[in-house]
């Protein structure tokens, strides 16, 4: 599997740009979209066999469609060189992580609305709820308008 790098284009679309994080299952970039004219966030997990990638594409059919204030959702969904990849708004902002102990208590109380409100959106979808099953600070980013959002919403 190839490294990921700055300059590198996935999909002949979306030209990395910075490096912003890795998780368990992959790396967080910031992209070009070449087409759109367009910064964007980019998620490219690990690579997966044919399996994994049905999974994932069920998954990700599973959240299609979910919009709400307050959940980053995916803009587009693929498969490059059997590592399948999110599109997301870039959130420029960073995450909550980074407002930890210096928020304001007017900040605290805004996260504290803003994320609830994202929750019980997914906890009331039928006929199932949504659990989220990763909540923690650096998977609610800051949007450009100061709105905290959700990310990284696993359904199983």
């Amino acid at each position: 599997m190839e490294e990921l790098q700055i300059g590198q284009k996935v999909n002949n679309r979306y030209q990395l740009k910075e490096y912003k994080g890795s998780g368990s299952f992959g790396e967080v970039w910031l992209a070009h979209d070449d087409f759109l004219d367009i910064e964007v966030a980019i998620k490219v997990y690990i690579s997966l066999d044919t399996r994994g990638v049905e999974e994932f594409k069920t998954e990700y059919k599973t959240a299609y469609g979910l919009t709400h204030p307050y959940l980053l959702a995916a803009m587009h969904f693929d498969v490059w060189e059997q590592r399948p990849f999110l599109v997301m708004k870039y959130c420029p902002n960073g995450s909550a992580g980074s407002i930890i102990g210096k928020a304001s208590e007017q900040e605290i109380w805004k996260f504290i609305h803003e994320v609830a409100a994202g929750l019980h959106f997914l906890h009331t979808q039928k006929p199932d709820p949504i659990v989220h099953q990763d909540i923690k600070p650096d998977n609610i980013l800051i949007d450009s308008q100061g709105d905290f959002v959700e990310t990284d919403v696993r359904i199983r």
